[in-house]
């Protein structure tokens, strides 16, 4: 009915809050997406990871996430705008993705710092066969790096062209370089909110 209508809608935008810690001061978000991975699977392969995000650091999993395509593009897309990239352009003619409705631009709107890093730099989720974004769409966007440092065979070591996960970048393996910089995010953005994906 009408009323029942109404009173979701309500229900709905009182959600619609500001989280903060018990100090008043807003809360933080990091998202760790793991591309290709069921949370099924997550428990069975990485039971130490997922004890460690759950119990040490307080994470929320998303018991109901469900794909929404056959590969990364679709369901990240999903995920960060709420909307499917057929539903928001439905003849997928926009060039690059700065004008889609993303998460962190409402966050940026609240004043929260804003990261988004990827690995596999050629082949990253709005880089591969598309345009990727016209002007950096968070306030930190280390893709550029990433980029110089792949192209760069002296920094960049291990067989590109395989997609090894061994590849290292200088002496270090490349994952290590991506949790170095959020890291360095994190503890940046200590006193004020931030979102990190």
């Amino acid at each position: 009915t009408k009323h029942e209508k109404q009173r979701r809608k309500e229900k709905l935008e009182s959600y619609q809050y500001e989280i903060v810690s018990p100090d008043k001061v807003p809360l933080s978000v990091m998202v760790l997406f793991l591309d290709n991975m069921s949370r099924h699977e997550l428990v069975r392969q990485m039971p130490v990871t997922r004890d460690f995000l759950m119990n040490r650091l307080n994470s929320v999993e998303l018991q109901l996430y469900s794909t929404v395509g056959y590969n990364s593009l679709p369901n990240i897309f999903s995920f960060l705008t709420g909307n499917t990239l057929d539903q928001l352009d439905p003849n997928n003619k926009r060039a690059t993705f700065n004008r889609y409705p993303f998460i962190w631009q409402r966050y940026r709107k609240r004043g929260y710092r804003t990261l988004y890093e990827e690995d596999c730099p050629p082949y990253s989720t709005f880089n591969f066969n598309k345009k990727g974004f016209g002007t950096q769409p968070v306030d930190v966007y280390p893709r550029p790096f990433h980029l110089a440092a792949w192209k760069d065979d002296s920094v960049w070591s291990g067989r590109k062209r395989a997609l090894k996960t061994s590849e290292c970048l200088g002496s270090s393996p490349y994952y290590n370089t991506m949790l170095g910089n959020l890291k360095q995010f994190v503890e940046f953005n200590r006193d004020e909110p931030s979102l990190a994906f």
